[in-house]
């Protein structure tokens, strides 16, 4: 009665408009499901319908800014319930960086930005969110750093999960290392007839909207897309600015644990030119 009772009071906890909804999308042949942009009310229900007769192993790869903190844990829950993995290679904030920790195992790339905050309502902090919060991450198995650490930062900051605060907190993080995938020309066996150009009946996606980290990390997926409108090249560029330190004495461990604030300076994605790669 209490889990119903909390759930009911989430549903109202959004970071915008309850008309938005998040974009699901399966690429069986990568066994991976895409979930972006925000996230709704009524998302657990379109995950559910889109994601809920997969059998075996498959990769959540999450982004977006937050959304609804009910549908997220929901979510969550049921990849748990799964033992599906859950991986964030752009930026991930808030009920997104929830429904990532119930991965098994839960994968971060190298420029990804999980930020967390306290649940609200129109900007306002709720108690009874982040309580829900603190219920859900124990569920999954993370202990009170982790959920103190989460629930910190007021809902207009965002603290960012780094691997080496993940490695403090508790959490267990898996590095995933993007990999552009280079193809080399085959040469055609000898006496082979030459090749036909594609029919011009056959039209081609427009994939413009499609990020490069998508593009690389599920190539199979984005065959049919028009070459004009494949994704260039791009780093990310971020500095993180300490801008809060707590210091709390634990009396069971008897010693004293340091907590930090910290906020992504100057964020920016550039294009890369043609003679730089990638640090």
């Amino acid at each position: 009665m209490m889990k119903m009772l909390l759930y009911g009071a989430a549903a109202l906890m959004v970071t915008s408009s309850p008309v938005k909804a998040a974009d699901i999308i399966l690429s069986p042949s990568a066994r991976a499901i895409i979930v972006t942009e925000e996230i709704g009310s009524n998302d657990f229900e379109a995950f559910k319908l889109s994601a809920g007769s997969l059998e075996g192993t498959w990769l959540v790869s999450l982004g977006g800014p937050g959304g609804n903190l009910s549908a997220a844990l929901k979510i969550g829950e049921f990849i748990r319930l799964k033992g599906w993995s859950t991986l964030v290679l752009d930026k991930c904030y808030s009920s997104c960086a929830l429904i990532w920790l119930a991965g098994v195992p839960r994968m971060m790339g190298p420029w990804a930005q999980i930020g967390f905050h306290a649940a609200s309502f129109r900007g306002q902090e709720k108690g009874n969110g982040s309580a829900l919060i603190g219920a859900y991450m124990n569920k999954l198995g993370l202990g009170y750093d982790a959920i103190f650490w989460a629930t910190t930062a007021a809902p207009t900051e965002i603290s960012y999960l780094t691997p080496d605060k993940a490695r403090e907190l508790g959490i267990d993080v898996e590095m995933f290392e993007v990999k552009q995938a280079t193809a080399q020309p085959v040469a055609p066996p000898p006496n082979s007839a030459p090749i036909s150009a594609p029919s011009p009946l056959i039209k081609m996606r427009d994939c413009s909207g499609i990020g490069l980290d998508l593009w690389n990390f599920f190539p199979q997926s984005f065959t049919d897309c028009d070459p004009k409108t494949r994704p260039k090249p791009f780093v990310f560029e971020f500095k993180y600015k300490t801008i809060r330190v707590w210091d709390r004495y634990i009396p069971s461990s008897k010693r004293f644990v340091t907590r930090t604030l910290q906020r992504c300076e100057d964020c920016r994605t550039e294009m890369l030119p043609p003679d730089r790669k990638r640090p």
